[in-house]
């Protein structure tokens, strides 16, 4: 599935505002990545967003660890803090494309 129709999904079932979705959305995709860039485990974080998430917002978060761990972890620090940055600002990006109708 389109990352685009994953996020229409989670707007929809989100009572917060879409720009404060777009913000969280990318704030969770930095802590996913933090996480991918620290060593903790696919199952791991699958867990954690299973706690703070349901339905169709888990199925998001679970796109976004998909493509979190997708990259491949980096060995100085320098380079771990872009990445994250990095899967924020995408899935950023992403939802505000979204939004406008792109």
């Amino acid at each position: 599935m389109k990352s685009p129709i994953l996020i229409a999904a989670l707007l929809l079932s989100s009572g917060v505002q879409a720009a404060d979705y777009c913000t969280e959305l990318a704030m969770d995709a930095e802590q996913i990545m933090s996480a991918r860039q620290n060593g903790r485990s696919n199952e791991y974080v699958s867990q954690v967003f299973s706690l703070k998430y349901s339905g169709d917002q888990l199925f998001v978060a679970r796109a976004i660890i998909k493509d979190a761990y997708s990259t491949p972890v980096f060995s100085t620090h320098d380079k771990k803090v872009k990445v994250v940055r990095a899967l924020g600002s995408r899935w950023y990006e992403k939802c505000q494309r979204f939004q406008a109708g792109y």
